[in-house]
């Protein structure tokens, strides 16, 4: 799904006067919705001074913008309402302890220790309470034991807090979900001013793709933004030894994406060139986790682990055509020696960020392999680990870039003749924003939470100048980051990793069966055949209280 954000169409001087001049009289709970600032008088037309020629037609008035559309022009182009919540507190609880707070020395705020960006988000927060005429209460790092509190308070009737930002796999969303703890966002009392559209429709707020995280059973539960003190921009992606690239005399993968030729088949012929040049001495490709690689492959195919079906109910898909090609394709790339695998008994390992003693402390027997000493061309990795190498945490002489994963047959099928618009960054969420059910007047809540959104978004910066300044080591690494960031899917089977059986968390993952996959202990039909019934049962509500995978007593 790709990205729609409004520009920046006023400067700020013509926003502040805008404001002052034209929406003074609708400060108070305007719906922002598009052309319906109904208390905004329109300025009369001034009398020409010449009569209009017989026939003409009339211009057109323009309809007067909301305080709310003014604001989303301003900001990242979310659509607020602006209201006087009367001083009125709004909790906020989140899984992460910094994310909207200065870092703790001593039980005291420590801005010295605290990045500028959270820096930025705190002063926006107060910015907020002024114009919102509310104070935001922040309660970080509550996780686990703050989960079972939140459920205690909501079975008695109470709630503790108004909002909650965690990840999906911070919290057991789906858990609280089917118990009824959040708000949908359709809800009356708020669907008109959250405007989440999923196709990002006229009139909507720019919800991340993300927030696919927040629908289950049918509904939208959360929303998703990147905030500006957001690590997470791109998750997944393919970095590369440029200086490898180059030395081996491979085509430039930069011009390949640009010109919709960097498929599977186009990267096969560069594995196979690496691995003739460099007498097996360097591998091809590599990746650290299974759950770096397989989303990458998968989604590169068009080959999501789950869909949402006609009837909104997400439906398992391992056993489609899409999702065999690409365990088989994985599997083929180990066969023909191109994918080097991080492994358990230490037989060819690539270990990113590691030293050699790092992993003998972890008992391992590893042979010194690392993608940063040029044993890997190729990298399925976090986009984040790129920084360690461009600049310097991690040690290397060589040039590192970045690039979206090649097309699988199935994807180039379905983007035929324009290939070039086929290639996307691979996200997963780690900052959900659910309202809770039962708060008192939930438009203010969710009023609030949009004015959070609109302002701390990463769109009101310039995102590729900080990448490039930060990060990246070329202009045409931020082409490719670019044409991932605003084309973002999501791996949304993070929701559904790991199944709970009698309590316990993440008996039965995912990530076991992929691992089977890329070790060669079955074919992915072989291997997906005997779990998928397992999962699609535990995504339709059912709970295990012994391991599914066991037959009948």
């Amino acid at each position: 799904m790709k990205r729609k954000v409004m520009a920046l169409v006023l400067a700020a001087t013509m926003v502040f006067s805008a404001v002052a001049c034209g929406n003074n009289d609708d400060s108070q709970g305007n719906s922002g919705n598009s052309g319906n600032s109904g208390s905004t008088p329109t300025q009369a037309p001034s009398t020409p001074t010449t009569p209009p020629s017989e026939g003409a037609t009339p211009a057109p008035t323009e309809e007067p913008k909301s305080e709310g559309e003014i604001l989303a022009e301003k900001y990242a182009g979310f659509v607020e309402t602006p209201m006087d919540l009367n001083g009125r507190t709004i909790r906020l609880a989140c899984s992460v302890g910094s994310r909207y707070n200065y870092v703790q020395t001593d039980g005291q705020d420590d801005p010295d220790k605290t990045n500028e960006a959270t820096k930025k988000v705190i002063e926006i927060l107060k910015e907020i309470e002024k114009d919102y005429n509310c104070k935001i209460e922040v309660y970080p790092s509550v996780k686990a034991s703050g989960e079972a509190a939140i459920l205690d308070a909501f079975n008695a009737g109470e709630t503790l807090y108004d909002i909650w930002d965690a990840g999906c796999s911070d919290i057991h969303t789906l858990a609280m979900i089917r118990q009824g703890v959040f708000m949908p966002m359709d809800d009356d009392s708020i669907k008109d001013i959250i405007k989440y559209d999923p196709e990002f429709g006229e009139g909507s707020n720019p919800w991340t793709t993300q927030s696919d995280y927040g629908f289950i059973d049918g509904k939208q539960w959360g929303v998703n933004f990147l905030s500006v003190n957001s690590a997470n921009i791109i998750r997944n992606c393919l970095l590369f030894n440029k200086t490898l690239v180059e030395q081996y005399g491979l085509e430039d993968p930069y011009t390949l994406v640009k010109n919709g030729q960097w498929t599977w088949a186009k990267f096969e012929e560069m594995c196979a060139s690496i691995k003739k040049q460099s007498d097996g001495s360097v591998y091809p490709f590599g990746s650290g986790k299974v759950n770096l690689l397989f989303p990458l492959v998968y989604l590169s195919n068009d080959a999501p682990y789950s869909k949402v079906d006609a009837n909104g109910r997400r439906v398992m898909n391992l056993l489609s055509d899409e999702c065999l090609q690409a365990g088989n394709w994985i599997q083929d790339m180990v066969n023909n020696g191109y994918l080097c695998l991080k492994s358990a008994d230490g037989e060819n390992n690539i270990v990113f960020g590691q030293t050699q003693a790092d992993l003998q402390k972890e008992g391992a027997k590893v042979e010194p392999y690392t993608f940063a000493n040029g044993s890997c061309v190729f990298f399925a990795d976090l986009y984040a680990d790129l920084e360690k190498l461009t600049q310097g945490t991690v040690e290397s002489n060589d040039k590192f870039g970045i690039l979206p994963f090649p097309i699988g047959p199935a994807r180039a099928e379905n983007f035929k003749g324009k290939e070039k618009d086929a290639y996307q960054g691979v996200t997963y969420t780690v900052d959900m924003k659910y309202i809770f059910k039962g708060v008192e007047k939930p438009e203010e809540v969710a009023a609030v939470l949009v004015a959070i959104a609109n302002r701390t978004n990463k769109n009101n910066y310039d995102i590729l100048e900080t990448e490039l300044e930060n990060c990246l080591q070329d202009e045409e690494s931020g082409d490719m980051f670019m044409i991932m960031y605003e084309n973002l899917t999501s791996e949304t089977f993070t929701n559904f990793g790991g199944i709970t059986v009698n309590g316990k968390n993440n008996a039965i993952k995912l990530d076991t069966y992929n691992d089977q996959i890329q070790q060669l202990k079955g074919t992915p039909a072989e291997i997906y055949g005997g779990i998928q019934d397992v999962f699609q049962r535990w995504v339709d509500g059912e709970t295990f209280a012994e391991d599914p995978r066991q037959p009948a007593q």
